[in-house]
């Protein structure tokens, strides 16, 4: 970063997500929970250089809403990143109508 003069990084999970393993909801939610502790860790120590957007388990929206909770009320994420597709499911699709309408309130509370 300092080579190339860059002040500050948003950290964030690529493609494929945190969703590795298609029907393990365990592994899933604790691999987006391990990655999203290790970001604000890596942010608390060096707040001016880093900040991130956290990781989610999607597909799985019950789980995606608790760790959207989980982040809001102990993290200190700058937002959260979201793939285009996960695992088939894209984001138009009807299933995540509850994900987006929690973001939105989300983003409201917070202009």
């Amino acid at each position: 970063m300092q080579d190339n003069s860059i002040t500050k990084s948003i950290l964030s999970i690529s493609s494929p997500g945190v969703h590795l393993v298609p029907g393990d909801k365990d592994i899933n939610c604790k691999l987006a929970r391990q990655c999203n502790d290790f970001a604000n860790d890596l942010v608390r120590r060096k707040p001016k250089k880093f900040g991130f957007w956290a990781a989610l388990p999607l597909p799985d929206v019950e789980s995606t809403l608790a760790e959207i909770s989980y982040v809001l009320d102990n993290l200190q994420a700058v937002g959260f990143a979201l793939e285009t597709n996960h695992h088939g499911t894209y984001l138009g699709d009807p299933s995540l109508d509850v994900l987006f309408n929690e973001l939105n309130k989300i983003g409201r509370a917070h202009v």
